[in-house]
């Protein structure tokens, strides 16, 4: 799971207490999804479902998925942009709002 970058499987980001988890498709993002939420159970951590976002990064010419992601019971909403570490990530890689 993950994507290929430079010859890497790249499947999450990690800073303090965030991570970004990073999918080829909207199955292998809700199997991390699945294995991250039975993870928090094991060690009884808690994922703050109202922080939590998916963006859907692509071409604007592709349409934003459907897809219903869940963390547990939780559904997670779908999101044109977010802004992680600072920086404002939108659904097309625009970096305008950044300016």
């Amino acid at each position: 799971m993950g994507i290929s970058f430079n010859d890497n499987m790249i499947s999450m980001l990690l800073y303090a207490d965030d991570i970004a988890l990073i999918a080829d498709s909207e199955l292998n993002l809700q199997k991390m999804l699945d294995h991250l939420h039975e993870w928090c159970g094991k060690w009884k951590l808690k994922g703050n479902c109202l922080e939590t976002k998916v963006v859907h990064f692509r071409k604007p010419q592709k349409p934003c998925t459907t897809y219903s992601f869940h963390l547990g019971d939780n559904q997670i909403e779908t999101v044109s942009h977010y802004k992680y570490l600072g920086n404002t990530l939108d659904q097309f890689l625009n970096y305008k709002t950044n300016a």
